[in-house]
């Protein structure tokens, strides 16, 4: 799923002013986030909620144990190579990294979560198009 110019003309936001295209890009991403943390969020014990609030945070501390207990060496992952070559610094790509994992093991269903969570957002913009062309102008 890429948040681009492809996601605006999908949904009939192409005549956006360029530039706030990419302010509300954000705001959608933002709300992505936000919607799938609530949800994934129900589904997990309070310990494992601040485990992956430690991760997600960025906690140097959490993040080693997370990968020494589990004796993962990130630059190994597919996704390092991915992030390296998109200018991503190191310590973001290992968090990134983290917190995919940490996704997979403890909420195994969140891809799911995500794409049901785009589909809700979609709806929504599609339903306040008008109010949102209207509110830009």
């Amino acid at each position: 799923m890429n948040l681009n110019s492809s996601f605006l003309n999908k949904l009939g936001l192409d005549k956006m002013p360029e530039d706030q295209k990419q302010a509300f890009l954000v705001f959608v991403y933002e709300q992505l986030e936000e919607r799938v943390g609530e949800k994934i969020s129900n589904l997990l014990s309070e310990a494992k909620k601040i485990e992956f609030n430690e991760i997600s945070r960025g906690n140097k501390e959490a993040i080693e144990n997370f990968l020494s207990s589990r004796k993962i060496d990130y630059k190994e992952h597919p996704l390092y190579k991915q992030l390296l070559a998109e200018n991503f610094s190191d310590n973001a790509i290992k968090l990134e990294i983290v917190s995919s994992l940490w996704l997979e093991e403890n909420a195994p269903n969140y891809k799911e979560i995500v794409v049901r969570t785009m589909k809700e957002i979609e709806q929504d913009i599609i339903k306040n198009k008008e109010e949102i062309v209207n509110g830009l102008n």
